[in-house]
C-alpha cells in the first residue's frame, strides 16, 4: 500500500474530521513530506515550559513510513529540540527530544 493512501486511512482512524483540510493547512502553513513508502504532515511549535522559556520543535500532526526523512529534510535541523505527537486526538502531547532522535537516525544511516 502506497503512504499516502495508508495516510488517509489512517488520518480516519485517529480521528482527523477532513484530510483534505488538514493537507492544505499543512501545505500553506506547516511542512508535507510525500514519497512512495513516506507520509509526514508536521507544523513549527514551541515545547512551552513555562517563565518565557520555550524551544522550538515540530508537531507531527500525521507520519506514515519512515520519520527518518523528516530529520533529513528538517531546514532547521540544528535549532529544533523537540518532536510532539498525539496518537488519538484529545490524548496529552508526547515529547520526544529531536536532537537525541536525529543523532541516532543519522547514526543508524551510516552503519
Amino acid at each position: 500500500m502506497k503512504a499516502l493512501h495508508e495516510a488517509i486511512l489512517t488520518a480516519n482512524r485517529c480521528g482527523i474530521a477532513s484530510f483534505e483540510d488538514m493537507l492544505r493547512d499543512h501545505l500553506t502553513d506547516g511542512y508535507v513530506i510525500c514519497t512512495p513508502d513516506t507520509f509526514i504532515c508536521a507544523m513549527d511549535t514551541w515545547r512551552d515550559f513555562g517563565e518565557a522559556h520555550a524551544q522550538l520543535g515540530w508537531f507531527i500532526t500525521l507520519a506514515v513510513g519512515d520519520i527518518a526523512e523528516l530529520c533529513r529534510l528538517d531546514p532547521k535541523p540544528e535549532v529544533r529540540k523537540w518532536i510532539g505527537y498525539v496518537r488519538q486526538e484529545g490524548q496529552e502531547v508526547r515529547w520526544v527530544d529531536y536532537q537525541r532522535l536525529r543523532k541516532k537516525i543519522l547514526r543508524h544511516e551510516c552503519t
